[in-house]
């Protein structure tokens, strides 16, 4: 079928492209558009800085404050608090608190919180900025791999963060004394570590502690380790006199444990660190802590029959001086051989000091530092070894026992069981025998009698005494003054005489001779009378001649 004929003076549409752009209406969606995206940028950004929500449940809600309290982890803020609200079983509160992402990490099922708060413990002061800031949620972050979100927090802060290196032991004590959670450890007045728990046993008999001992100071700690209690002022009153003993200032206010491995405790190499968790006993002081073992020492019996008043267990065994020993035990028994108490005194000798001890560096074995198993022997014993009771302190009558030779007893046969030494009697005991038999021959002396016949005598010489000074009286009034008058006559004769002799007429010699026997007669009569005046009894006693006269 043909085509129907073409006229050309119609025009024919011809087909144009679409043009493709933006008109003004539907710009205006544009901007919704993108605040819709900067948004959702800002809440995926917001979502993605942003940290976890977590619970934390505490007894009581003190000091927090929804919107103001922050946790924080070595004092940076890693979260807040945003709610606080009552426990379900109102027993506690909950605590809501948004963290940051960068305390993820510390979300684990380790972790540890607590409020800080200003306190005083174990002698150190804590959480003073509090008191101008408020309170906030402390952070210890575990070393577990478990994530959690939802916590019990401690009511205390813990003594012992998780990344503080060192060991825990464990001591068995008897009494907590003055110690508590926090108080010092000391190692030679140095404080090296602290008390984490004290819990009682099952039986409430005794008690288990936890301590923690800082590095590198925990390798110090062996199976040989000693601890005791550095609590206070350690005051004890021993044969060496009242000693006074502490640790340092803050161990007598507030208490304190010490630790110290005794010197040479066992022979061989040197024992290696004790593992963690190592079990110890805590001594009541150091002198109970430092005493040798069992193992150590060499067991000795002295008996005694005086009396051991003043000796106590830990009393010093002394030989020359010198501590060898300590007294173990004090016991009484009743002896039927000789009806009557003897006392047995056990003797610790320290193995340490004796032949069998191991040499130090440096020694032979041949050359023992003290051989005191030589020392205590059957012939030492023959040749007058002794232990005697001695006193150390009349002040507090504290006594110790001296093991000594005694030369008056050289050779004498003892029986003495082995590990057991002869005593002498103690020096008390010999000066009460001494002042016994003075007493009883004080008791035949007739004091009676002595006294009459002092009596007598001092009445026979009172009445001597009287009958002299009479006497005397009596030569003073009477003698003296016709001594006097014969030499004044006498003076005058030989006066006479002389103005005789000087006329001028012969006199006879018969009258000088006179003369001159007058004149002697007069010198020694005058002689006399000076005697008498100066001593007058020298009448009772005879003149007594001076030295220079002696010596003519």
């Amino acid at each position: 079928m043909a085509e129907p004929p073409v006229d050309e003076t119609i025009p024919v549409a011809a087909t144009a492209p679409r043009r493709r752009g933006w008109t003004a209406a539907q710009a205006v969606w544009l901007i919704p558009l993108v605040a819709v995206l900067i948004v959702g940028w800002l809440a995926v950004s917001d979502w993605l800085k942003a940290g976890p929500t977590i619970t934390i449940r505490f007894r009581s809600a003190e000091g927090l404050e929804a919107g103001k309290t922050r946790v924080k982890y070595r004092d940076v803020d890693i979260g807040v608090v945003k709610q606080v609200r009552l426990a379900p079983d109102r027993k506690g509160v909950i605590v809501v608190a948004e963290m940051s992402a960068d305390a993820r990490p510390l979300l684990v099922e380790d972790s540890r919180f607590w409020i800080v708060r200003a306190r005083v413990t174990g002698g150190e002061v804590s959480g003073l900025s509090t008191l101008l800031s408020g309170s906030f949620i402390g952070i210890d972050g575990g070393t577990s791999e478990t994530t959690q979100r939802d916590f019990v927090g401690l009511e205390t802060q813990p003594v012992l963060t998780n990344d503080e290196s060192g060991k825990q032991f464990t001591l068995n004590a008897s009494t907590l004394g003055s110690l508590e959670v926090g108080s010092p450890i000391f190692l030679r007045r140095v404080r090296v570590g602290q008390v984490l728990a004290a819990d009682l046993a099952p039986d409430g008999r005794s008690l288990t502690m936890k301590v923690f001992i800082r590095a590198p100071h925990d390798r110090l700690v062996t199976a040989n380790t000693r601890f005791w209690h550095a609590s206070g002022l350690d005051v004890s009153v021993d044969a060496g006199g009242v000693r006074l003993r502490t640790e340092s200032l803050l161990a007598v206010v507030i208490g304190g444990i010490a630790f110290e491995t005794p010197p040479d405790t066992l022979p061989g190499p040197p024992t290696p660190p004790a593992a963690e968790g190592a079990a110890f006993t805590l001594f009541d002081s150091q002198a109970t802590a430092m005493k040798r073992a069992e193992w150590q020492t060499l067991e000795y019996t002295a008996t005694f029959a005086d009396s051991v008043r003043g000796l106590n267990v830990g009393s010093p065994v002394e030989f020359k001086g010198f501590v060898i020993g300590e007294v173990a035990a004090v016991d009484i028994v009743f002896d039927e051989a000789v009806s009557r108490f003897v006392f047995p005194v056990r003797l610790r000798i320290f193995r340490d000091l004796a032949a069998t001890a191991a040499p130090r560096p440096g020694t032979s074995a041949s050359a023992p530092r003290f051989p005191l198993e030589r020392l205590l022997s059957a012939r030492a014993v023959e040749r007058g070894l002794r232990a005697q009771l001695r006193s150390s302190n009349l002040l507090t009558g504290q006594r110790y026992i001296a093991i000594d030779f005694f030369p008056e007893l050289r050779g004498e046969k003892v029986a003495v069981a082995a590990n057991e030494l002869p005593t002498a009697r103690d020096s008390f005991g010999e000066l009460e025998a001494s002042v016994s038999r003075i007493v009883k021959r004080l008791e035949t002396v007739p004091f009676d009698q002595i006294a009459a016949d002092l009596q007598r005598t001092l009445a026979s010489l009172d009445r001597a005494v009287n009958t002299t000074d009479q006497t005397l009286k009596r030569f003073d009034a009477e003698l003296i003054p016709s001594a006097r008058q014969v030499l004044d006559d006498a003076r005058k004769a030989i006066h006479d005489a002389r103005a005789l002799a000087a006329q001028t007429e012969p006199v006879p010699a018969q009258a000088s001779a006179a003369l001159r026997d007058l004149g002697r007669a007069a010198d020694a009569l005058r002689d006399l009378a000076e005697t008498i005046e100066r001593q007058p009894e020298s009448l009772l006693r005879g003149r007594r001649v001076a030295p220079a006269e002696t010596n003519r």
